[in-house]
């Protein structure tokens, strides 16, 4: 039984490795006042400002990740990379786009091995 919808809460930790970064997918009967709600896209924009992108596949991966997930991460990703140097405050933004990049290629790539049909269809409303 797939929960509709869910809350995800990223931990990490100041003074480890980036291993310690844990996304988990929490339904949202949690009332803790620690878990905010995100979207997918939202959460792998953060992972990327934070230069911890090694760990997005963890997300593209979960279970309850749907077609309608990587069709809104995608979204969120080509936001991202459309920002100028004088719309953030981020020195490094160039090379975050850059690995922002590698993130998008692997969402395409998991969305068409994932969800194919949904993939084909959503691939041809896009306009190039």
């Amino acid at each position: 039984d797939k929960p509709t919808a869910f809350v995800y809460r990223l931990n990490i930790l100041q003074d480890t490795d980036l291993n310690t970064l844990v996304a988990e997918a929490k339904t949202t009967h949690s009332s803790s006042s620690q878990i905010s709600q995100a979207s997918l896209g939202t959460i792998l924009v953060d992972i990327i400002r934070r230069n911890l992108d090694e760990f997005h596949q963890e997300i593209l991966l979960s279970p309850h990740c749907t077609a309608t997930d990587f069709i809104e991460m995608v979204e969120k990703l080509f936001e991202f990379l459309q920002l100028s140097s004088s719309e953030s405050d981020n020195a490094n933004l160039l090379l975050l786009q850059e690995r922002a990049i590698i993130v998008l290629a692997d969402v395409l790539w998991y969305f068409h091995k994932r969800f194919h049909a949904s993939f084909v269809c959503w691939l041809q409303l896009q306009t190039v």
